[in-house]
């Protein structure tokens, strides 16, 4: 039988295919038996027939389905689940949050009951740290006592993201929260993710120490070592509602003009006659910027797709820049087979193939006039990208930024100039040398491109928001999308009716609603580890009110619309407000809130500041916060008088414990958040004011 192939000189698209549908046929835990048996069983049946190709196809599934079995991730064993236990490990990433430091840590040993630690099947998990651990860094072993839980979609509101999705790809199998006293440094667990560590905090420290804005500084840290937590969180809507979000994610633009830099450094080795090692320092120093940056799908994928074509040179070998593409896929899935399920990676990846298979088919100028057909070939990239990435981004989303081309035509000349000036400056803070036009260069080119996001972001007509597609469109339209391209290629008449009845069918399926609507008339609770918001929905508005006393009102909103972007996309409500806003914060401590039809919640606060409230007649509901945990039931009870209390997650453990007992000894309602698994919300007629 012939070999069927995607495209001229695409001969590795099919097993990609095939390895993608094994992977998530391996991803289907219910079903991985038979995932892995099916396609095995069918290599003798089509061997037997003499379908050779298809039977090929068959041991891929099947090696696709054994590989996810074999290396997704690994469960916490059942009787560590929801028990507290004594861990060890070492931190793969850490970023800091408001009031928490969050890791992923591959934990691999657990004490007994005697204290000394025991291997165990090794595991990720995400753990929560309090007060800041500043020393807490990747590469580092450490031991810790937490109550660790096997992950579950759990959503504080209707609408949010499902993190299931997040759990999946990074391979995250449990989370818990852990306090200064329960944690200590254990040494060295990887030594070469410290080394690399410590590089990339020596290569931040000297941007923010060479004269250069702090965020102008935060903003090279996130396009040279992918580092976005210093960036301003303005900065990124603005970049997002632009349409500029892939500049601050490393991707194959970025690779290129390091591996540009890398060759300019290189070419005295070309005029020795040394080419070969040049071209082969070249793709080594590449693997060594891909581990730098923390091995994300883009820049593995330019890196490999880089490697490809610089080993074609060696070897004298004809390239095909689709074929290096599936390479670099099929590469990537072989050693992570979670990162099918990145939004980071099928973005990247789909947007470098329809660069690949549109961007010269939608160029109007010939190739025999060169200046031209480039310059217009900055407009058809960028269309092409857009065309392959903007369904994907309506589903993880919500959003399509309309201005996308102005935008990002001035940072085709803007980026290069930023990246490269900041290499150079990284290579000169290196050596002690300090130049003020390297800086001056840096700082313009950064005015400039937070001054185009800025701008257009601003504009009212920026982009389409709060957009909501059936996911079973997504399949029809990649397909329609690569029968446009073969339309466009071969000018097919053929092709192009069938691309444009694949795209009208992807639009008729995209309206068909696919979830159960949005409940009206609703209050809610939130569950945080840092903070418990009371969230009120009359169905016109959305308004607030939180334990974060410390946070500004604007602080509050901030934070609230950035976590909960669905919840409010799907009530067409652009920004919550306060249900009130005190002048002192310290009275958002202790919060008497009025929910209508005699339904009243009272936000207990610290014992000293309730005594200086009279007590309250009657309260339906009294929230314990972090502020209000060593409250004892007779303060409780004599201050507020509750029908039911509510625990919030926020409550240390130890507290959270202690109040349980004592609860179910005095035998008084009570809900805890921390062991409510659905969303907390209650029936809301109308809102009768708050005092």
């Amino acid at each position: 039988m012939p070999k069927a192939q995607f495209r001229p000189g695409v001969p590795l698209f099919l097993p990609l295919a095939a390895l993608i549908a094994g992977i998530i046929a391996g991803s289907l835990t219910s079903y991985t038996l038979w995932s892995i048996v099916i396609p095995a069983a069918s290599v003798f049946i089509f061997a037997a027939l003499r379908m050779h190709y298809i039977s090929i196809l068959s041991v891929i599934i099947s090696a696709g389905a054994l590989l996810t079995a074999m290396t997704g991730r690994k469960g916490i064993d059942a009787a560590l689940d929801g028990h507290e236990a004594t861990y060890s490990g070492i931190i793969l990433e850490r970023s800091d949050k408001s009031r928490t430091t969050s890791t992923v840590i591959l934990i691999d040993s657990v004490a007994d009951a005697s204290g000394m630690m025991q291997k165990t099947g090794s595991f990720n998990a995400i753990v929560y740290f309090f007060d800041s651990h500043l020393w807490l860094s990747p590469g580092q072993r450490i031991r810790f006592n937490s109550k660790l839980s096997a992950t579950t979609h759990t959503p504080s509101l209707p609408d949010d993201p499902d993190l299931s999705i997040y759990y999946r790809y990074k391979e995250i199998s449990a989370t818990g929260i852990v306090f200064a006293d329960q944690v200590y440094a254990a040494g060295i667990g990887s030594a070469w993710r410290t080394a690399l560590d410590n590089l990339r905090k020596n290569i931040s420290s000297g941007l923010y120490k060479c004269g250069i804005t702090y965020d102008c500084a935060a903003f090279l840290e996130a396009i040279l070592l992918g580092n976005v937590d210093r960036l301003d969180q303005d900065l990124r809507d603005n970049f997002a509602l632009a349409g500029l979000s892939h500049i601050l994610a490393l991707s194959g633009t970025h690779v290129a003009i390091i591996a540009l830099l890398v060759s300019i450094a290189l070419f005295p080795l070309h005029l020795l006659g040394y080419r070969k090692t040049a071209l082969i320092l070249s793709v080594l120093f590449l693997f060594f910027y891909a581990f730098l940056t923390g091995l994300s799908a883009s820049v593995v994928r330019s890196v490999v797709m880089a490697s490809v074509v610089i080993l074609g040179i060696l070897c004298d070998r004809s390239r095909s820049p689709l074929n290096s593409l599936c390479f670099a896929a099929i590469l990537i899935l072989c050693l992570k087979p979670s990162e099918l399920f990145s939004p980071g990676m099928q973005m990247s990846f789909t947007a470098v193939a329809s660069i690949l298979m549109l961007a010269n088919a939608l160029n109007p100028i010939s190739q025999r006039n060169r200046f031209l057909f480039i310059s217009t070939g900055f407009m058809t990239v960028t269309i092409a990208a857009v065309a392959g990435t903007w369904i994907i981004a309506c589903h993880y989303f919500h959003y399509i930024p309309l201005w996308f081309l102005p935008a990002n035509i001035p940072m085709v000349f803007l980026i290069p100039v930023e990246i490269a000036a900041g290499t150079i400056q990284i290579l000169f803070n290196t050596l002690g040398i300090h130049t003020t036009a390297i800086t001056t260069i840096i700082e313009h080119a950064y005015s400039a491109i937070s001054w185009v996001a800025s701008s257009i972001a601003a504009h009212p007509a920026s982009g389409i928001r709060d957009i909501f597609i059936n996911p079973w469109c997504m399949p029809l339209y990649f397909i329609g999308l690569y029968t446009m391209s073969e339309a466009l290629r071969t000018r097919s008449r053929h092709y192009l009716a069938l691309a444009v009845s694949l795209f009208i069918a992807t639009w008729g399926i995209a309206v068909i609603p696919h979830d159960g609507g949005t409940e009206r008339n609703q209050w809610y609770i939130t569950r945080d580890n840092s903070w418990t918001d009371i969230v009120i929905y009359n169905g016109n508005e959305i308004r607030l009110a939180t334990t974060a006393w410390r946070e500004t009102t604007d602080e509050t909103v901030s934070r609230f619309t950035s976590s909960h972007s669905g919840f409010l996309s799907r009530r067409k409500i652009k920004t919550p407000s306060m249900l009130h806003e005190p002048d002192d914060m310290h009275n958002r401590q202790r919060q008497v809130l009025s929910l209508g039809y005699g339904t009243t919640l009272a936000i207990a606060g610290m014992p000293a500041d309730t005594c200086r409230f009279a007590p309250l007649p009657h309260s339906t509901y009294t929230l314990i916060s972090r502020n209000s945990q060593n409250m004892t039931l007779h303060q409780i009870g004599r201050h507020y008088n509750p029908d039911t209390i509510l625990i919030a997650h926020e409550v240390y453990p130890s507290a959270h414990d202690r109040l349980v007992t004592e609860l179910k000894e005095a035998d008084l309602p009570y809900i805890s958040l921390r062991d409510h698994h659905d969303i907390f919300s209650r029936n809301l007629k109308r809102i009768e004011g708050s005092n």
